[in-house]
């Protein structure tokens, strides 16, 4: 089976949702997707909190373990900031890699984190952050094993893309695998982050930036991942949805906003569980 290393060595496009639970993960499966993306924020808004570094470690392996036993997608671990230093980083790729990880994103900012959209983000230094990849290059016992680096220099007080950019200067340097320069909003902040670094580049799409897998393509992004567009287009459909019982006190099961149940049961495995049950009765 080829690994994202080698797609991404031969400059293949790799597109991942964002998923927080084996049931996304089933679903982005079932359509064809080829990896997968836990989103740091989607986690921590299934426990009903919100992305200020309120999740540990141990939830977050937790996580990747469920969803590996779901589906063999390669999946592409959001790891905050390595939730703590560099001795925190080496046991974080560690438990991430023994539940399957394929890749590992630790960013540069303090413990504890906050979302990259909100306000009040503070920052470690570049020579932190430096010794935080190499130490989860050092910790990785499969070579195959992506160690992602992200910087919110962007959104940082004072920042910028230049400063943004800077910072994945020195983190190409430092080893990462592949470098995310989190909150780019232009064309052109594209343009400038891929002319400035050579190693493979992660993409975000969210509220900022709508280009198409194609128009990336072209502009040489090669792992694009929707962190929060699953999450965000089913919270719209729950709340339209349990309005209407609040509201009406009935509701049509068989209308097009339902999943048949004969598909719900496929998507969840109920045939393969079934054939089990009859094997070993």
């Amino acid at each position: 089976m080829r690994t994202l290393r080698m797609r991404l060595a031969a400059q293949e496009m790799v597109c991942a949702p964002g998923v927080a639970d084996g049931l996304t993960a089933r679903v982005a499966a079932d359509l064809g997707f080829d990896a997968l993306f836990m989103s740091g924020y989607h986690v921590a808004a299934s426990l009903g909190f919100p992305d200020m570094g309120l999740v540990t470690m141990s939830e977050t392996v937790e996580r990747a373990r469920q969803i590996g036993a779901c589906t063999p997608l390669p999946l592409i671990v959001d790891g905050d900031n390595g939730y703590g230093n560099a001795l925190n980083v080496i046991r974080t790729v560690r438990e991430l890699e023994q539940v399957g990880a394929a890749g590992v994103m630790i960013e540069d900012q303090v413990f504890p984190k906050r979302c990259g959209g909100l306000s009040g983000i503070e920052m470690v230094s570049t020579e932190e952050m430096v010794r935080k990849i190499r130490a989860a290059r050092d910790a990785r016992r499969n070579p195959e094993t992506l160690v992602i680096a992200r910087t919110d220099g962007f959104n940082a007080p004072g920042g910028g893309a230049a400063e943004a950019i800077a910072r994945a200067r020195k983190y190409e340097e430092a080893g990462a695998d592949v470098l995310l320069v989190h909150g780019l909003k232009t064309r052109e902040d594209l343009v400038a982050a891929r002319a400035a670094l050579r190693v493979p580049l992660m993409l975000t799409i969210g509220s900022r930036i709508d280009l198409s897998i194609e128009e990336l393509d072209r502009l040489g992004y090669r792992l694009v991942v929707y962190p929060l567009t699953a999450l965000r287009s089913a919270l719209v459909a729950m709340r339209h949805t349990l309005s209407e019982v609040r509201s009406k006190g009935v509701i049509d099961h068989g209308s097009e906003a339902f999943m048949p149940m004969p598909q719900l049961h496929r998507i969840v495995g109920a045939p393969e569980f079934d054939a089990l049950e009859k094997r070993y009765a």
